[in-house]
């Protein structure tokens, strides 16, 4: 049975509902989660969320969420990032990494990525845009933006609404996940891909090769892991980690210049930052590229 995308809509006093069914009860666990009909079989009932505190664009309104939070400016850079939205502590163990590792060496990454592009170029204005929820690899990114001010526009869609939390990031909503994808895609200039799984290898795919953007990809966990971090794939074939099966099956033809000895963390958090700002060099002014 295909899952119900659910509705989003704006109501008379200014707030804004999202409402669907075929969701598990334990949505119920997320602040602000209702259900309408409880006493309804499983499959029929309907939950909803009430968001009066965040700003949502709809779906119809994605050009205006764009041109306020993001474009609005000169030398502009859409910063965006995808990976894990969780690993739990058994996928850590199997995994070799601490639990909280992931996201706290993806947030030193980009924290040192940005700082270095703040000093390198001048005046160049970045912007973030994330998937909205308050976890894992969006969590970085809002952790990021708010430790620099940085203005942020989230990305989602009606389903996985229920997920983020009702605060003063503005968020623009799909009305499904293709749809979310494709927003997200078209509104950032650089993607970095920290791991994760199905729905980031889609975002990659479709952010390079249909939408000409600039693509990092980055195995975080492999760099931090004691074994290695997680397979590409399963026994089954399913996608366990996007940026692992990048590496296994994309063959680049590059001189490794490594040294004994090397720490792979720190060399991964430099060679990012060195790339980082190269590309943007190439999407501002050349005053600003210059610093003329």
């Amino acid at each position: 049975m295909a899952k119900d995308p659910g509705t989003i809509e704006r109501l008379p006093d200014g707030t804004v509902k999202v409402r669907t069914k075929n969701m598990s009860p334990s949505i119920l666990k997320w602040p602000g989660v209702q259900c309408e009909n409880s006493d309804a079989p499983e499959a029929e009932r309907y939950y909803f969320k009430i968001f009066s505190t965040k700003t949502v664009y709809l779906p119809g309104e994605y050009e205006q969420a764009v041109r306020e939070v993001l474009r609005s400016g000169k030398d502009i850079v859409v910063l965006a990032g995808n990976g894990y939205s969780d690993i739990n502590p058994q996928r850590c163990a199997d995994w070799g990494i601490k639990q909280g590792a992931y996201e706290e060496a993806s947030f030193a990454l980009l924290d040192n990525a940005y700082q270095k592009l703040r000093e390198q170029l001048t005046g160049i204005d970045i912007r973030i845009a994330h998937g909205a929820s308050h976890m894992g690899i969006d969590l970085v990114l809002m952790r990021l933006a708010e430790k620099y001010n940085i203005p942020q526009l989230g990305h989602s869609c009606v389903r996985y609404m229920f997920y983020v939390q009702d605060d003063d990031i503005p968020v623009w909503v799909g009305n499904d996940v293709d749809h979310y994808v494709e927003g997200f895609t078209d509104s950032l200039d650089v993607l970095v891909s920290a791991n994760g799984a199905l729905q980031s290898y889609r975002m990659d795919v479709k952010a390079v090769f249909e939408k000409g953007k600039h693509w990092i990809p980055l195995n975080v966990l492999q760099a931090i892991s004691t074994t290695g971090g997680p397979p590409a794939m399963d026994a089954d074939g399913k996608i366990v980690d996007a940026v692992a099966l990048f590496y296994q099956r994309v063959h680049m033809i590059t001189v490794q210049m490594g040294v004994v000895g090397e720490d792979h963390w720190l060399s991964m958090v430099d060679k990012t930052s060195t790339t980082l700002v190269s590309i943007c060099r190439n999407l501002i002014s050349p005053q600003r590229a210059f610093m003329t």
